[in-house]
């Protein structure tokens, strides 16, 4: 019942792949041979998941009070390849992973408005 599909929304989110497996291309766009240490994010994938409005009881539960969040992503797609240093789209605007609780049958994502100051870093 956590998960109902009418209760779900379409959201976006791109993993950080610092795996040195992107090679580096030069000026005139050909490939160097050399791989790309800095890391770069894999084209987005939309997934299907129950998003909240706000903050609510059930929330506090499974993150805390001390944390700092403004919405909740529960999925019942146990795994799913985000992580902590996933971007995430919702509506088409940026938000921020501020922690993952993983459970046996669902993934429940804490998730605060980034700010384009956030989005430099």
């Amino acid at each position: 019942m956590r998960t109902l599909r009418r209760n779900r929304k379409t959201f976006k989110y791109s993993v950080y792949n610092d795996s040195g497996t992107t090679e580096i291309i030069d000026e005139d766009g050909y490939r160097t041979g050399e791989p790309d240490t800095t890391g770069s994010f894999l084209p987005p994938v939309t997934e299907d998941a129950v998003i909240s409005s706000s903050k609510g009881e059930v929330d506090v539960q499974v993150f805390g009070d001390a944390l700092d969040y403004d919405r909740v992503i529960t999925t019942e797609n146990t795994s799913i390849a985000i992580n902590d240093h996933s971007k995430v789209w919702i509506d088409d605007e940026p938000y921020l992973i501020k922690q993952i609780a993983r459970s046996l049958n669902f993934v429940a994502i804490a998730v605060k408005k980034s700010s384009a100051e956030e989005d430099n870093v």
